[in-house]
């Protein structure tokens, strides 16, 4: 059965109300429409809202891109995440919703982890990030980049112990997650690493001996 085309001011009526209408029931059905027959055009508009003045808009546009189906949305948000014209608002919005849209190795994601800009690895470092850039992200300067890297890489069940024992050594004060995949992972490690985290996990591994 073939669609009826949608005119422009069809398009126009739909993206109003799945932005903008106050009913909740109109709104979840214009976010259902086009979720299920967004062209490219409107995707792009999607994508621009991600960086909207106000948080409801910009919410309600990730709402619908991140329902979409991923070879339908996924090329143009891999574009968003790695245009460093682009605001990082809507490339750290782009990077999230890919974390949840994409396979596992997802390269954009490996490239947003590398972003100058914190926010935008911070909503790269998630489980579709390939492994190789998860696991140089656990050196990364910023803590919660170092936190969910640590994380997405033990519900991946990737560890590399050199890059671990690396990522310690690199930083003074490692936070929580990485010390406690230390302390799965490389126990003797333990003995050696400063910093508040370390000093619980030595207690937690000694009361579990």
């Amino acid at each position: 059965m073939l669609l009826k085309p949608m005119s422009p001011e069809d398009w126009a009526a739909f993206f109003e109300a799945a932005i903008y209408a106050d009913d909740p029931v109109e709104r979840d059905q214009a976010r259902g429409f086009i979720a299920q027959r967004a062209e490219p055009k409107q995707i792009k508009a999607l994508i621009a809202l991600l960086d909207a003045q106000f948080r409801a808009s910009r919410r309600r546009a990730a709402r619908i891109l991140s329902e979409m189906r991923v070879e339908a949305v996924g090329s143009y948000l891999d574009k968003a995440l790695t245009n460093p014209n682009l605001s990082s608002r809507i490339r750290a919005n782009a990077g999230r919703i890919l974390g949840l849209l994409a396979p596992a190795e997802h390269p954009a994601l490996g490239v947003g982890l590398k972003d100058k800009e914190a926010r935008v690895r911070r909503a790269c470092a998630s489980r579709a990030a390939p492994a190789n850039a998860l696991t140089e992200a656990l050196t990364d300067e910023d803590m919660e980049v170092v936190e969910r890297a640590a994380l997405a890489l033990k519900s991946l069940g990737q560890i590399d112990t050199d890059a671990l024992e690396k990522a310690l050594l690199h930083h003074e004060a490692p936070p929580e997650t990485l010390v406690r995949l230390v302390a799965e992972f490389m126990p003797i490690c333990l003995s050696s690493t400063q910093g508040e985290h370390a000093k619980a996990a030595r207690l937690d591994y000694v009361a579990n001996e």
